[in-house]
């Protein structure tokens, strides 16, 4: 299916769009990474009862707070894949996309490889700020099946901010958001829809933020 996928536009968009779905996953944004296991282990609430779903990962038993990481690891990893596998097909297929199609998903691909690895960074990473020669996590740059080797905490900001830097270079001058702004609504007559609604997609103004933040963190 990869290879019919990416004869058109259509599946480019098809397979980014699919990128933003599994972002959604429990195990990332749909739980773990914005009111789960990150703030259960932060003791923003309570779950002092007994029969309370999270009363273990609360009280950092091992096994279930093993359970809840390795879930969060594995599928930004395997989301990772995925994200690697289109940014390899934007270069390779070249010439399905125009300007604004290549430049756009590129961009946007690039700058969803460089959250995914922010976040695996700052839950499994060091405290950068004491530490930054400590071996982390792998940055995943190729969509090749193998171990990747751990990387210091120095290198892993720097590939993020590379990653953004490169993504914020193909969105300018192509990211319909930065001259039309928030554009809500479908296009008349049926139009195509795959430029508008950028507020709610990794657009040039939200990677320069995400650029914003890592440089705060790091």
């Amino acid at each position: 299916m990869e290879n019919d996928l990416f004869r058109t536009p259509r599946g480019f968009m098809t397979a980014l769009n699919g990128i933003y779905i599994e972002l959604l996953n429990g195990s990332l944004y749909g739980k773990n990474l914005t009111w789960g296991m990150t703030d259960i282990l932060a003791q923003y609430y309570t779950c002092r009862e007994k029969d309370h779903s999270y009363s273990s990962l609360a009280k950092f038993e091992n096994v279930t707070k093993n359970s809840f990481a390795s879930g969060c690891w594995s599928r930004a990893y395997a989301l990772l894949n995925n994200v690697n596998t289109l940014l390899e097909h934007c270069d390779a297929d070249r010439d399905v996309l125009d300007d604004t199609y290549y430049h756009v998903i590129k961009g946007e691909a690039l700058a969803l490889r460089a959250l995914l690895h922010f976040e695996l960074f700052r839950i499994f990473g060091p405290n950068y700020s004491e530490d930054k020669e400590s071996e982390c996590i792998p940055y995943a740059s190729t969509s090749e099946t193998k171990v990747f080797p751990l990387l210091k905490a120095n290198e892993i900001a720097r590939l993020i901010m590379e990653d953004l830097k490169n993504a914020e270079e193909l969105l300018a001058g192509f990211d319909p958001v930065i001259e039309k702004g928030a554009v809500w609504g479908d296009g008349a007559g049926g139009s195509s829809n795959d430029m508008r609604y950028r507020s709610m997609r990794m657009n040039y103004y939200a990677v320069q933020a995400l650029m914003a933040r890592a440089a705060l963190y790091c």
